[in-house]
């Protein structure tokens, strides 16, 4: 694991903690680092998208959207977890809202940040496909060169 990584599981376990023991002043450390791995998702991402478009044009033809939409369903449910808490802490009318049909919010809430950002991080397991695929491919083509030396 690098650092980064490792630091996005802290942030995002601190902010999880946070909001397990509510306390107004945790809840604006919650919303800053919700926030702050929605940026990250996001700038790592598309800087990622950017480099692989400019060193691997053809691998970028054929996966870039697939990249961009995993890095937009990564990114997007971070700023979501963080206006829900601001909505919560602003808002009295959405506080009741939420907390009355609590079954309801928290169906919505977990499959729009927790539900689409796993489906989004194994759509983007590409790259092991993608591996695997050429290993395949390669096999078959050491086979056929070793047939075809033998048989001359």
């Amino acid at each position: 694991m690098n650092i980064v990584t490792v630091t996005m599981v802290a942030l995002y376990t601190a902010a999880m903690l946070g909001a397990w023991w509510y306390d107004p002043e945790v809840a604006y450390i919650t919303i800053f680092v919700f926030l702050a791995l929605g940026i990250g998702f996001f700038a790592v991402g598309m800087v990622m998208v950017r480099l692989l478009k400019r060193h691997f044009v053809e691998f970028y033809e054929k996966m870039g959207a697939k990249l961009i939409g995993a890095t937009m369903l990564l990114s997007i449910p971070m700023f979501l977890r963080a206006l829900n808490w601001i909505c919560q802490e602003q808002i009295d009318s959405y506080y009741n809202l939420y907390y009355n049909n609590i079954s309801y919010s928290n169906a919505i809430y977990a499959i729009l940040t927790t539900i689409v950002p796993v489906g989004a991080q194994m759509a983007s397991l590409i790259f092991g496909a993608l591996n695997k695929q050429n290993k395949q491919k390669s096999k078959g083509v050491n086979e056929y060169k070793s047939l075809r030396e033998s048989a001359s």
